[in-house]
């Protein structure tokens, strides 16, 4: 989960992250007097799923200092990289003024994407997580979401993530910061 994180570190992690996590279990009898009866219910609705306490999601801190050179154009357009920095399957984080956004390259249809930069849940820079296929996953509780319309496809996640329209001039990938698809919570199953 946190592959950069030297074992002596780990916990002084899991004290940092353990406000933001679920409860754990008290031992295996309760983890398996939960899962057997969710797994023959499964069996007859797919969509079944157990529903566990999951801590709100921390704020965005909005203290951020670091400031880009990048600033929009009048109509709010904003140069973010060329086409060639990113390659297909990739992503490239960027900054303006204090917020952060990532720019995707998809692999199936060869259009870039772009998001905000951090996780609606805790708020972990996206640009550290990992790409598979349309999706983004975050680096902190591995929630991902489909950069392409925000959606959020895995738990933690239930707030869908900005995404903003994308178009490419003379090998520059533009994207505009007046638009903006709103994040709405979206039901994750």
């Amino acid at each position: 989960m946190f592959p950069m994180v030297p074992y002596y570190n780990l916990a002084e992690l899991h004290e940092i992250l353990k406000p933001q996590m679920p409860k754990p279990y008290s031992g295996m009898w309760e983890v398996y007097s939960e899962m057997i009866p969710a797994l023959i219910k499964q069996c007859s609705d797919p969509n079944y799923y157990t529903k566990r306490d999951i801590p709100h999601a921390l704020p965005v801190p909005s203290n951020d200092t670091k400031m880009s050179s990048l600033q929009p154009d009048a109509n709010g357009w904003v140069a973010a990289c060329t086409d060639d920095e990113v390659a297909p399957g990739d992503f490239l984080r960027f900054d303006v003024g204090p917020r952060t956004f990532v720019v995707y390259h998809a692999e199936d249809d060869r259009k870039f994407y772009a998001t905000a930069g951090k996780c609606t849940h805790g708020a972990a820079d996206l640009s550290d997580g990992l790409v598979t296929g349309n999706l983004i996953e975050c680096p902190k509780h591995n929630g991902c979401f489909d950069f392409k319309t925000g959606e959020p496809k895995r738990l933690p996640v239930r707030t869908r993530l900005a995404t903003f329209p994308v178009k490419v001039y003379r090998a520059v990938i533009l994207l505009t910061l007046n638009v903006v698809r709103p994040c709405t919570t979206s039901r994750v199953r």
